[in-house]
Parts: structure tokens; C-alpha cells; sequence
């Protein structure tokens, strides 16, 4: 089966609200989820309340920008973040 990409809006709820935080790109083939990658939002980055939304950036780095423009991907030969 042909491999087919999907793309989701992923929310997270921060100082009541429910903010965009990023972009999570799913790799699916028939029903099964093969891949997946997701990257932040830039102006979820900037605030001042966001939180980390994937393990692979959990703790933020010391400038929150220098995740602007990353693609981040499950560990471990994964296919899915645990945390989305």
C-alpha cells in the first residue's frame, strides 16, 4: 500500500486556554501509523507559559527560538510520541 502523510493542528491547554502549539505530521500506510514527526508553532514557542509538548524537547533549551524550524521525531524506532 501507498504510504500517505497526514497533518494535525496539536492544542495544548496553558493559563486556561487552549493554544496551537505545532504541526504533528503522521506517516500512515493502510491503517497502520508507520512514522510520524512533529514541529512547534513559532508564536507557541514565544510565550511565556508554554510548555513542552514532545520528550525529545522536554526541558526546553536554553533559547526556546532554536526550536524554530526543528522536525522532531519518536525515540527508540517508534512510530508515535507517547505524549500526543
Amino acid at each position: 500500500m501507498p504510504e500517505q502523510k497526514q497533518t494535525l493542528a496539536v492544542f495544548a491547554h496553558v493559563s486556561g486556554v487552549w493554544a496551537p502549539a505545532g504541526r504533528l505530521t503522521l506517516v500512515e500506510s493502510g491503517i497502520d501509523t508507520i512514522g510520524s514527526s512533529f514541529a512547534y508553532g513559532l508564536k507557541y514557542i514565544r510565550r511565556t507559559d508554554a510548555l513542552p509538548i514532545v520528550p525529545t524537547a522536554a526541558g526546553w533549551l536554553p533559547d526556546r527560538n532554536t526550536l524554530a524550524g526543528i522536525e522532531f521525531y519518536p525515540g527508540n524506532d517508534l512510530a508515535l510520541f507517547g505524549a500526543i
